[in-house]
């Protein structure tokens, strides 16, 4: 249901009339932004961009985000459409068509599209596929194979990640540790240098799983070889330190024991190990003779249990309240799934710590992913919503404005105008020609000598000459007349020129103008289908956002279930340990008045 309303945000938030397809290099950019969303994870976005792209490349890029949405029939149906119509599909095409079929049970295409991937592909797709194939392999229970296909898998996380779950299937059936730990030595050589490595997470998982089937076999000294490369500021770190603790005590070595698991400690309850460590320490004053002190560490366990008994059922009730996503998952400042590999500065929180391991499952990554992805499509709804209020009211506005009539007369006043201005240059060409015929040079005059001649003429109209005064002037105007007939044609030639250029201009304006006059009467018109198309589109917006809400609730309400049972079985396993350190605190007591009867009986007899 949720992909399917993806599809359906899709296809609302797409604008009308598309047609990127149609140039090549344009399209080609826009696949390369659909790439790119597709990779960060916006697979809506990276639909969005190539919804009208008809090209292999797009189809294959479509068939990959619908393989991400969970749309598995779809996909494998657009991906084998791309196949079947001669194209070789892409290392990330092919690898979304294998894991479709996976996903609807089609196990031997599937294989052999990832073995086909493997081969031809030495890049994290191929890697992915060597891995897959592995988990089948393992899954049948074929060891060896599985082993053959990951020997053959470039170094890197996927390489890593094989070996690691060939580790622990081996020690499921094995009660010998060697293979495990052999296959765990090679899932850490995947890695790389622990200082340079892109995977530290995997890496101390490596270590303690190492550490703790080297426990198993009742080897301290090669587990504590590799829980001493565990770090100390991160999510296996109090499990580390317990083993560690342990492998000590195993060494007979408790107070170096008892060290590790007080660092343990300082951890909350909600990480595996730190819970184990507070009886360690009880029971690592007790070996060591120190028999108060054991009592008040198993006190102290006692009060930690009941806090966090506590805090589980608090956790409960806000869950209940407030909604598992909101309580939980958003009380990290992050939306995404995978915050907690990314800051380790919230590691002393009870609330992160439980919801750390929660996320340890699938199920609840996935139930996450679900409600976030959900929540997105919501606001992203919202926003469309607004946007749509938004352009709705600037084109009930531009309605209002074109519809009136006084918009109407301005547009006729510049009509006018124009017409106007284009008499007054039909009188300016008339007296250019007349000027031209009556050979009239002191009128085609320009520059200079055309500024002469105008003060000329206002010398004569403002002022009374005397008669020397008169001559004068008109000796001057005579030299100025005889200039100007030496550059007569070039002057008509150039009034000419600037005449026909503002003719040209004039006869443009009076163009727009007809065709701005012809639009503007359909312009109301064409306002009102666009605000029916905007009331469409809202009307559809809201329907969908509705059914993003119910599908969001629905999907919440399962990540809630989730989480309750979760914290059910967390408050369930500190009630054991609850338990546990109440009955080793009455061993003790009975065991210290055992000790303190025993001289007072000797005594009564003597």
């Amino acid at each position: 249901m949720r992909s399917a309303l993806s599809l359906l945000l899709v296809a609302a938030l797409l604008p009308s009339g598309l047609a990127w397809a149609d140039a090549g290099s344009q399209s080609k950019q826009i696949r390369d932004v659909a790439r790119y969303e597709l990779l960060v994870g916006d697979t809506d976005r990276a639909l969005h961009e190539i919804w009208n792209d008809g090209s292999p490349e797009a189809s294959m890029l479509r068939g990959e985000a619908l393989a991400h949405m969970g749309v598995a029939n779809e996909a494998r149906n657009a991906l084998m459409a791309v196949r079947n119509a001669g194209q070789t599909l892409s290392d990330p095409a092919l690898l979304a068509l294998a894991k479709s079929q996976r996903q609807l049970g089609d196990r031997p295409a599937a294989n052999d599209a990832l073995s086909t991937l493997m081969r031809r592909s030495r890049g994290p797709e191929g890697q992915e596929a060597a891995y897959l194939l592995a988990e089948d392999a393992i899954d049948s229970e074929a060891y060896d194979r599985a082993g053959q296909i990951l020997s053959k898998s470039q170094d890197g996380y996927w390489a890593a990640m094989g070996y690691l779950n060939l580790a622990t299937a081996y020690a499921r059936q094995d009660t010998d540790t060697a293979r495990s730990l052999i296959a765990l030595r090679v899932a850490r050589a995947m890695l790389g240098d622990q200082e340079a490595t892109r995977y530290p997470e995997l890496l101390q998982h490596i270590q303690v799983t190492a550490g703790y089937l080297a426990l198993r076999s009742d080897e301290p000294d090669k587990a504590l070889s590799f829980l001493n490369k565990v770090s100390l500021n991160g999510y296996y770190t109090p499990q580390a330190l317990y083993l560690h603790g342990l492998a000590l005590a195993r060494k007979d070595n408790y107070r170096t024991a008892m060290q590790s698991w007080h660092r343990a400690r300082k951890f909350p309850l909600g990480f595996p190990g730190a819970a184990d460590a507070w009886l360690g320490m009880g029971r690592g004053y007790d070996e060591s003779g120190y028999l108060g002190q054991a009592g008040e560490a198993y006190l102290a366990a006692i009060s930690a249990f009941e806090g966090e008994l506590v805090t589980l059922r608090t956790l409960r009730t806000q869950i209940q309240e407030q909604g598992g996503y909101e309580a939980m998952v958003r009380s990290a400042g992050r939306d995404d799934v995978e915050w907690f590999l990314a800051d380790s500065k919230t590691l002393t929180q009870p609330r992160l710590a439980y919801l750390m391991q929660f996320m340890e499952r699938p199920e609840a990554q996935q139930a996450v992913r679900d409600v976030a992805e959900l929540t997105r499509m919501e606001q992203q709804l919202k926003r469309r919503l607004s946007d749509l209020d938004v352009f709705e009211g600037m084109l009930t506005r531009r309605l209002k404005q074109v519809s009136r009539q006084g918009s109407r007369a301005k547009i006729a006043e510049v009509g006018q105008g124009i017409q106007q201005l284009n008499q007054r240059l039909q009188a300016l060409q008339a007296r250019l020609g007349d000027a031209g015929e009556k050979g009239q040079v002191a009128d085609l005059a320009t520059g200079e000598t055309a500024d002469k001649l105008a003060q000329i003429r206002q010398i004569r109209s403002q002022k009374k000459l005397t008669p020397e005064e008169q001559a004068r002037l008109d000796r001057l105007e005579g030299v100025l007349t005889w200039k100007a007939q030496e550059g007569f044609d070039r002057a008509r030639r150039e009034h000419a020129r600037h005449v026909a250029s503002i003719a040209h201009s004039l006869d443009a304006a009076k163009a727009a103008y007809q065709r701005f006059d012809s639009e503007l009467s359909q312009t109301p018109d064409r306002f009102r289908k666009l605000l029916s198309r905007v009331g469409a589109a809202r009307s559809e917006a809201r329907t969908l956002l509705t059914r993003v809400e119910t599908q969001r609730q629905k999907a919440g309400g399962e990540l809630d279930q989730h989480l309750m049972a979760f914290i059910d079985d967390q408050a369930s396993q500190m009630s054991a340990h609850l338990d546990r350190s109440e009955q080793q605190l009455a061993h003790l007591y009975e065991h210290l008045a055992l000790n303190d009867a025993a001289p007072v009986k000797t005594g009564g007899d003597q």
